[in-house]
């Protein structure tokens, strides 16, 4: 059987139901072209098909194929909420997210995907692995992937509860046991707000250029630079003074 055809007639085909039909007849998924699915998914189409059950790799390789397609994220939308009720959207799901973290330079959505690979992983893990192995002194057994994921979970926990320090540092854990996933957590460490620190404001900006003019005209080792440091107003500055002097 030519996949080949199959794939033609797919691309020239807009309606749901016949794009289901002519994707039902598809038996050798490691050969189709990834630009006929990514048609038939774009047009409508629910993907896995009901009753025609994928194993992983393929669904990983199909994924794979996607990412070079278009816009992945696109697709990841599509895919609706993730449950553990169908075992092979949630693994379909799976495989989108982790073929666009492989893209990450070229996605868009950069938190909307962080957000949607924590979804996946907490749904995901506890379905495949025992509770037991789901600790962290024992998540060594799982592949690095997951064990990121794994962090990834706790990490947004702990931010979604207002814990922001342990957010980071569950971040740079789980950095630990993937290093591929470095340009994610530079990303999140960069952009999500809690972590950042807010301008200062006018009044502040003033405070510490007054404080900079005494500073400069006094020698270092004026008793009145010992006691302008070891005031109020020298503690509300210091982190602008001392991080120009760097």
């Amino acid at each position: 059987k030519c996949e080949l055809g199959t794939a033609a007639a797919i691309l020239e085909t807009e309606d749901v139901s016949r794009l289901e039909q002519l994707l039902a007849t598809v038996e050798d998924w490691t050969v189709f072209p990834p630009e006929a699915l990514d048609h038939a998914i774009r047009r409508g189409v629910r993907f896995p098909l009901k009753g025609r059950m994928l194993n992983i790799e393929i669904m990983d390789l199909l994924a794979a194929g996607l990412a070079g397609c278009g816009d992945i994220f696109e697709l990841i939308s599509l895919t609706g909420a993730v449950s553990a009720e169908n075992t092979q959207e949630l693994c379909w799901s799976r495989g989108l997210v982790f073929a666009a973290m492989q893209e990450w330079e070229d996605v868009e959505q950069k938190m909307a995907l962080a957000r949607r690979f924590v979804e996946v992983e907490r749904v995901f893990l506890p379905l495949c692995y025992a509770g037991e192995v789901l600790r962290e002194e024992r998540i060594f057994v799982l592949p690095p992937m997951h064990r990121f994921g794994w962090y990834c979970v706790q990490a947004f926990d702990a931010l979604d509860s207002g814990d922001a320090p342990s957010y980071a540092q569950l971040l740079r854990t789980g950095l630990a046991s993937c290093a591929a996933m470095m340009p994610m957590v530079e990303f999140l460490t960069k952009n999500t707000p809690e972590l950042q620190t807010p301008p200062p404001s006018p009044e502040l900006l003033a405070l510490a250029e007054k404080v900079r003019t005494v500073l400069a005209a006094c020698p270092a080792d004026d008793p009145a630079v010992t006691a302008l440091k070891a005031s109020p107003a020298y503690r509300k500055v210091a982190h602008l003074i001392e991080r120009d002097e760097i």
